[in-house]
C-alpha cells in the first residue's frame, strides 16, 4: 500500500504529458490543415493573377494590397490560426475573382451587341449568310475585335465580288443585244436599251466607289456604315432589275420576219443540230447560199438559234 502514492503521482505526471502532447498533436495538425488551405490558396492566386493580364488595376490590387497584407499578417501572428487567415483572404480573393468575372461577362455582351451590329449591316447591305465565326476572348481583347472587323469586311468583299460578277455578266449581255440583236428590237426596245446601257454606267461607278470605300474604311471608327449599306444594297436591287429587264430583250425568242428565216426554219424543222453544207443542199434551188446565211443571221438576232464555227483540221 505504501507504493500507491508514488504510482499514483507518476501516473499524474504521465496523464499531463500525454494531454500536453494531444494538445500539440492538435496544434500541429491544425498548422498542417492550415498550411495545406494557404498552399490551395497560393496555387489560386497564382491562376489569378494570369488571368488578369488584362485587368491591370485588379493585377496591381492582388500583387500590391493584397500580398501587402498577406506579409504583415505573416509578420504579426507567424502561424497562429493560419486556416482562419487563409480564409480571410481567401475571402478577398474572391472578391477579386467576382469582379474579374464581371468585367469579363460585361466584355462578352458588349462583343456580341458589336457582332450583331455588324451582323445586321452585313444584312443590310445582302449579304444572304450574315453570320461569322468571330469570338471573344479577354485575354486578347483588342485581336478579338480586329478579329471581328476583318471578318465582316470579308464577307462585305464577297458581296462586293458577286456583284461584280453579275455585272459582268449583264455587261455581255448588253453588248450582245447592241451588236447582235439590235437590228430584231422594236423602236421601244432599242429605247429601253439605251436605258440600260445609262444604268451600266451608274452601276460601274457605283461599284468603284463601294470597292474603293470597303478598302479603305475603318469599320472600328466609320460613321457611315448604314449609308453605306444602302448604297450597296442599291447596287444588288439594280441588278436584279437590269438583269430582268434584258432577259427581256434578248432572251425572248423572235418568230421568223423573213421569207430566208422562215426557210430556213422549216429546213431546221425535226433536227438539233445541223451542218452548213446540209442546209444548203437541202434547201435546192429556192435558197442559195447567201439567202441561207441571211436566213441563220436573222434567226440568230432573233435569238431562234445558235451558231457555232469550226475550223477545218
Amino acid at each position: 500500500m505504501a507504493a500507491l502514492p508514488g504510482f499514483y503521482q507518476e501516473y499524474t505526471q504521465v496523464t499531463g504529458k500525454l494531454s500536453q502532447l494531444s494538445e500539440q498533436a492538435d496544434q500541429l495538425d491544425r498548422e498542417r490543415k492550415g498550411l495545406i488551405t494557404w498552399f490551395k490558396l497560393l496555387k489560386e492566386s497564382d491562376q489569378i493573377y494570369k488571368s488578369l493580364s488584362t485587368m491591370p488595376d485588379l493585377r496591381a490590387r492582388l500583387t500590391d494590397e493584397l500580398v501587402r497584407d498577406i506579409r504583415r499578417n505573416f509578420t504579426q501572428r507567424g502561424l497562429d490560426a493560419l486556416a482562419e487567415d487563409a480564409e480571410h483572404f481567401r475571402a478577398q480573393f474572391d472578391e477579386i475573382t467576382r469582379e474579374r468575372d464581371s468585367r469579363v461577362a460585361a466584355g462578352h455582351e458588349a462583343f456580341g451587341e458589336v457582332k450583331q451590329r455588324y451582323r445586321n449591316w452585313l444584312a443590310a447591305m445582302g449579304v444572304e449568310r450574315s453570320d461569322f465565326p468571330a469570338h471573344y476572348s479577354p485575354v486578347e481583347h483588342e485581336l478579338s475585335y480586329e478579329d471581328m472587323y476583318q471578318q465582316a469586311k470579308s464577307l462585305a468583299v464577297g458581296h462586293l465580288d458577286h456583284s461584280t460578277e453579275r455585272f459582268k455578266s449583264l455587261d455581255l449581255d448588253l453588248r450582245k443585244a447592241r451588236r447582235i440583236h439590235f437590228q430584231k428590237l422594236t423602236q421601244e426596245e432599242r429605247t429601253t436599251l439605251a436605258d440600260l446601257e445609262r444604268q451600266r454606267a451608274n452601276l460601274q461607278a457605283a461599284l468603284n466607289a463601294a470597292r474603293e470605300w470597303l478598302l479603305h474604311v475603318d469599320l472600328a471608327q466609320a460613321e457611315d456604315l448604314d449609308e453605306q449599306a444602302k448604297s450597296i444594297a442599291g447596287i444588288g436591287q439594280t441588278l436584279d432589275e437590269v438583269d430582268k429587264a434584258i432577259r427581256g430583250l434578248i432572251l425572248r425568242p423572235i418568230l421568223p420576219q423573213t421569207p430566208e428565216e422562215q426557210k430556213v426554219m422549216s429546213l431546221l424543222s425535226g433536227r438539233r443540230d445541223a451542218d452548213l453544207t446540209e442546209l444548203v443542199l437541202s434547201a435546192g434551188d429556192e435558197l442559195d447560199l447567201t439567202g441561207l446565211v441571211t436566213g441563220l443571221v436573222g434567226l440568230y438576232q432573233g435569238n431562234q438559234i445558235a451558231i457555232k464555227v469550226q475550223k477545218r483540221a
